[in-house]
């Protein structure tokens, strides 16, 4: 008699399966069957855990979304300076960029946010997530008289942009760009401005 796997192993080797066809084939193109195959168990057993293919998406995203939570609680809100911001935002670069896994599927919910509605508000509802977080650090950061008074919620956007943009470029480059220089000059220049006092 074959022993049962617990639930949450079977979920994440479904999930991890679902990741690995999603990378070679996209989600669009990929099927259940082939997460099935791929995780090598019955189609039922991927509907005992998942309701659709869709589903199987959110719930790599929102892992996704978990461990991005992680990492800036551990950053220590309060405490923002020139160099926190530096490592900080060079770890989320780094952690998103070195993994494939991680850095496929951020290109998929690229990929998706340009081909459906509910794709769309997905990628928005992370956008607004991380930006309301690096917002609310901005903020603490003033209040401890850190840095001067800004307009909060488009300095955590620009953040933002410039991640993903380097996190695209990167991606397109064959992984060639020197995204550590690139982040430490801009927040440089985010931090200190380019203009002599």
């Amino acid at each position: 008699m074959t022993a049962k796997v617990p639930k949450e192993i079977r979920r994440k080797e479904i999930l991890d399966a679902a990741m690995r066809c999603f990378e070679k084939k996209g989600y669009h193109a990929s099927t259940i069957d082939d997460i099935s195959r791929e995780a090598g168990i019955t189609k039922g057993g991927i509907y005992w855990h998942f309701e659709s293919k869709r589903e199987i998406f959110m719930a790599i995203l929102e892992e996704h979304k978990r461990q991005v939570r992680s990492m800036w609680e551990k950053t220590g809100l309060g405490a923002m300076t020139g160099s926190t911001m530096f490592e900080t935002g060079l770890s989320f670069l780094s952690k998103n960029l070195t993994n494939e896994w991680i850095s496929n599927f951020i290109g998929e919910i690229e990929i998706e946010a340009l081909r459906s509605e509910k794709g769309r508000q997905d990628y928005l509802a992370i956008h607004e997530e991380n930006r309301d977080r690096i917002k609310d650090l901005l903020k603490k950061a003033y209040e401890a008289g850190k840095i001067r008074e800004i307009d909060f919620e488009s300095a955590a956007t620009i953040q933002i942009l410039m991640v993903e943009g380097l996190s695209r470029l990167y991606r397109m480059s064959d992984k060639e760009l020197d995204y550590t220089s690139v982040w430490k000059v801009f927040s440089d220049i985010f931090m200190n401005g380019v203009m002599k006092k």
